[in-house]
Formats: structure tokens, sequence, C-alpha cells
């Protein structure tokens, strides 16, 4: 007859009817530190393999690195692959970083690269080496590309802005 019983009857009025479960589930620290060591993945890479949200990523980095058994990486800011693509293409353009270059020109160097990147992505990746010659129609090709898509004839502001921001990359 113990179906007509109620929890507290079967459990006991002091037992919970619920297990409980203290912190968060464990990650595997050794795996997180051999992906860190690795300096190819991004944090969200790293979170997928562990099965854990970045931020955990981020506080485990942190605790190895204050620990001393993960190096202290000098660059702060990680790249993905995209962006490194498009960095070392502009590298063999100009010679260096494009970032590190619009650091000197704008006082937001990041919303043009980051407008830049996107554009260059959406063309296909074209050699920025060949858009850099003059001689080269491809520059012009894009040029047209550029204004065919990004331009919107009721909001001219807006076509503005999106030039200035694309002007460097034909520098």
């Amino acid at each position: 007859m113990e179906a007509n019983k109620t929890d507290s009857q079967i459990f006991g009025k002091d037992e919970p009817t619920r297990v409980r479960t203290k912190g968060r589930p464990k990650v595997n620290e050794d795996l997180a530190r051999r992906l860190f060591e690795a300096n190819k993945y991004t944090t969200g890479q790293i979170a997928g393999q562990l099965k854990c949200h970045p931020e955990t990523v981020r506080r485990l980095r942190r605790k190895m690195e204050k620990a001393g058994t993960l190096e202290v990486v000098t660059d702060i800011r990680t790249k993905n692959f995209v962006e490194a693509d498009f960095d070392q293409e502009c590298i063999n353009a100009k010679g260096t970083s494009f970032l590190e270059y619009m650091a000197t020109k704008r006082a937001k160097p990041r919303k043009v690269f980051n407008f830049c990147r996107r554009v260059w992505v959406m063309w296909g990746k074209p050699s920025l080496v060949r858009v850099r010659n003059e001689d080269d129609v491809l520059g012009d090709e894009l040029c047209l590309k550029f204004l065919k898509d990004w331009t919107d004839p009721v909001h001219n502001e807006r076509n503005r802005d999106r030039k200035k921001q694309i002007r460097p990359l034909f520098e």
C-alpha cells in the first residue's frame, strides 16, 4: 500500500526528495591544458571539445596561469582563422599587420579591420598583393563590385562611412 503514501511518508520528513549535487561538473583539466598549449584553438573551440561554457574555459586558463602549470600567453588577443588569414594576406601585401597600420591612422582601428575582413571574405579572399598593384584590373573590379553590393541609394551617409572604411584596403 505504499502507492497511497505521500513522499514525506515514504522518505521521512527529514530526508530530501531529490538528489543534490555539489558545484560544477568536472572538466578534464589535462585535456584543457594540452589544448591551451597547442595555441591554435579559440576559446569557443576548446569549450566545444570540453563540452562546457567558454567562461569555464577562461576560468581554467586563469587558474592554470596563476598556478604556473600553463605559460602565460603574451598575445592577449587571440585570432580566429579568418582573421589570421586576412592579417597574413595584409602582411604579404603591405609588409605589416593591417590592424597595426590602422592603429596609426584611425581612432577605432578594430572597426575598420573587421569591416575590411568581412568584405574580403565575401569577395572570396582575393589577392591583396594584386589589388595593391596599379596595373592590375582586380582592384577596379573589386571597387565596382563593392559599389554594387554595398551602396544604398536611400542612405548616402552610410555609403560614405562604408567607403571610408574600405578605402585603406586599396592603399
